[in-house]
């Protein structure tokens, strides 16, 4: 739908499809993190890859639903748990899988991918109280090696067959 490629040829992985910043830029948030995010959500052309572990924002959520509806590729995985049952935002319009720990343990990761350019990350899950109550943490990079590595993980998490 994109005309964006992931080759791996053994080796490396490379993206097809997909301008490429070769500036690494690097942006780090202790507060006001929601806005940091809906910012980034926002300037999304292509795609964007969600994995984490609570999502309970609205605002984050209506964002995702823009971008949806502009045509951008949206994918998330999310944490299969009672907190996202009961009080995680309405996620069925997306391309979404929910899941348990690959390895036993809890889905912990908090992450997203923009573009295959700009990596979110950091403690900060999408949630009300991470923004009200909690002390949290993003980190947001515009690196393309990083990027990928972020994106084969999202792989990894939700092939796409």
């Amino acid at each position: 739908m994109d005309n964006i490629q992931l080759i791996y040829d053994g080796d490396t992985i490379t993206w097809e499809g997909v301008k490429i910043n070769p500036e690494i830029e690097n942006e780090v948030a202790f507060k006001e993190n929601e806005g940091k995010v809906i910012d980034a959500l926002n300037k999304a052309k292509v795609s964007i890859l969600v994995a984490m572990a609570w999502f309970t924002n609205e605002k984050i959520k209506d964002v995702l639903e823009k971008k949806r509806q502009e045509g951008l590729r949206i994918e998330l995985v999310i944490y299969k748990d009672g907190v996202n049952s009961a009080h995680g935002v309405d996620l069925s319009e997306f391309d979404r899988i929910e899941i348990r720990g690959t390895r036993g343990g809890l889905m912990h990761n908090k992450f997203c991918v923009i573009d295959n350019q700009k990596v979110l990350t950091g403690s900060y899950n999408w949630t009300t109280n991470a923004e009200c109550k909690n002390d949290e943490n993003v980190l947001i990079t515009m690196d393309n090696d990083t990027a990928t590595k972020y994106s084969v993980e999202f792989r990894r998490l939700k092939p796409l067959i």
